[in-house]
């Protein structure tokens, strides 16, 4: 028993083991299969254990125990041969795999102007946005008697979500065609502390009322962009915006309600921008653009987006804020109108192609 007090691990030199050749030398796996082949030449012999009873152990089932697990243990050597090669073949299949996606991605940046083209990446048709609107409502209403606050008389909900939708279409290289909408849709529940008159209709104190508001805007322009490159653009738009509100308040226990409709079209003039700020990289992009008109004593009408975000391709993820103010009359009077403001954090995707 020697080799248990030597300093050499005692496999290498066990005589019923028989790894002396071996064990020192097992630097791959068809090395450790031939030391596992060792082995079991060695251990595939019927065991034979010593004449010898042993209080409370069954001699014969022992026996029968351990030599099963000698001739489960021939198995070794081909679960490890037939593991190597599995390993080899699943090698193979990683390294065509990946020239093979190298050469696709390497035809796509060169074909249609990938992320590590150096083109400029104002270059495309079509430009397509969605945007999810996280919308924060503030302002007043007033017809035919006084004006109702959104937030105090009216608890509109805050911090609703808004579809805002983009097109661009770019016939040439500085002219873009600009189409763009949203659907508003406002909900409020309260019971009111003052009283107030809203189309003619007296809804008292301490009357729990029920209002609603819808207000699709609509845009179409024209935009000419006076720098555009590498870096980016810088455009100035104009157009016109439609607009078409509805408005509703209801008294729930005595059934008194006051509506109102209008539609409004208005010309509108802006500034856009994109900003590409790390050079010879379209990873990242800052962009933004205002848009407005001002119309005397009937009022005025602004909006402003600003986001930033990362460009995988084709497809941008942006992230920014949005705002929109406005004040309308029908008369100069101001006896009738709205006046609104919608704010809050936007978040979009964008596809170009």
């Amino acid at each position: 028993m020697s080799f248990l007090r030597s300093g050499q691990p005692y496999w290498t030199r066990c005589p019923v083991l028989g790894l002396a050749d071996h064990a020192s030398s097992t630097s791959s796996l068809e090395e450790l299969a031939g030391a596992s082949c060792a082995l079991t030449r060695n251990l595939s012999r019927p065991l034979d254990f010593p004449t010898m009873n042993v209080p409370g152990v069954n001699r014969s089932g022992f026996k029968r125990e351990a030599n099963n697990f000698v001739r489960f243990s021939s198995l070794i050597p081909l679960f490890i041969e037939r593991y190597s090669l599995l390993a080899r073949k699943q090698l193979q299949f990683l390294r065509v795999f990946a020239g093979v996606l190298l050469v696709s991605v390497a035809g796509w940046a060169q074909s249609s102007g990938g992320v590590f083209h150096r083109e400029s990446p104002e270059d495309f048709r079509v430009e397509i946005t969605g945007s999810g609107w996280v919308l924060n409502s503030g302002g007043n209403i007033q017809s035919g008697g006084t004006p109702v606050d959104f937030v105090h008389d009216l608890n509109v909900g805050q911090g609703q979500p808004t579809f805002f939708g983009r097109l661009v279409f770019k016939p040439a290289r500085k002219h873009r065609i600009v189409v763009e909408g949203t659907p508003f849709h406002l909900e409020g529940l309260n019971t009111i502390s003052r009283t107030f008159v809203y189309q003619n209709r007296s809804f008292t104190v301490s009357q729990t009322i029920r209002s609603s508001a819808d207000l699709n805007y609509f845009f179409a322009g024209y935009q000419y962009d006076l720098l555009t490159g590498p870096k980016g653009h810088l455009g100035f738009s104009v157009g016109g915006a439609y607009l078409s509100a509805t408005g509703s308040i209801l008294a729930e226990r005595t059934n008194i309600v006051g509506t109102r409709s209008e539609k409004v079209g208005l010309p509108l003039a802006g500034v856009d921008f994109r900003v590409f700020p790390i050079p010879h990289h379209r990873i990242f992009e800052i962009e933004g653009g205002m848009r407005g008109m001002g119309l005397g004593s009937y009022g005025y009408y602004v909006e402003a987006t600003g986001s930033g975000g990362i460009c995988l391709g084709p497809v941008t993820f942006l992230a920014g804020y949005r705002a929109v103010n406005t004040q309308l009359h029908e008369t100069s009077g101001r006896q009738n109108g709205i006046t609104a403001r919608l704010q809050g954090p936007i978040f979009s995707g964008v596809f170009r192609w």
